[in-house]
C-alpha cells in the first residue's frame, strides 16, 4: 500500500523539486495551484507534442492565431471536457517533471487552473 501512495505523490514530489525552499514551493502550490499533475484534452488518440502546432483560441494568449511551439494544460481536465465536450474525447497526461518551472504559468481563461506553457519541449505525453 505504500508504494502506491508514493507513486502517487511522484508528480507532486517532482514538482517540489522545482524550488529551491520549501517557501517558493508552498506559494507556486497555492497561488499557480502548481500540484505537479498536468493534462491535455485533445482530438487525437495519439497525441503529441508537436513544435509546429500550438494553442488557437480567442484568448489573450493566442489572440485567435495559432501559437507554435506553445502548449496548454491543465491540472483540472473536468473544466477542460465540460467546454470542449465530444470535440475532444482523449485526455493526454502530461509529464512536466522536466520542465523548469519558469516555463509554464498560471493563465485565466475562465477554463479552470490552466497553464501556458512557453517551452514544452522537455514535456513528455
Amino acid at each position: 500500500m505504500t508504494g502506491e501512495v508514493l507513486e502517487g505523490l511522484r508528480p507532486l514530489a517532482e514538482e517540489a523539486v522545482k524550488y529551491d525552499t520549501f517557501d517558493e514551493f508552498e506559494k507556486a502550490f497555492l497561488t499557480q495551484i502548481k500540484h505537479g499533475r498536468y493534462y491535455h484534452i485533445t482530438d487525437n488518440p495519439n497525441f503529441t507534442i508537436d513544435p509546429e502546432k500550438g494553442p488557437q483560441d480567442l484568448s489573450s494568449m493566442a489572440m485567435g492565431e495559432v501559437d507554435p511551439g506553445k502548449l496548454m494544460i491543465t491540472s483540472n481536465p473536468e473544466e477542460w471536457i465540460e467546454f470542449y465536450g465530444e470535440a475532444r474525447e482523449y485526455v493526454a497526461i502530461i509529464d512536466m517533471s522536466r520542465v523548469p518551472k519558469e516555463k509554464y504559468l498560471q493563465v485565466k481563461r475562465g477554463f479552470g487552473n490552466e497553464f501556458f506553457v512557453d517551452d514544452p519541449s522537455r514535456a513528455k505525453v
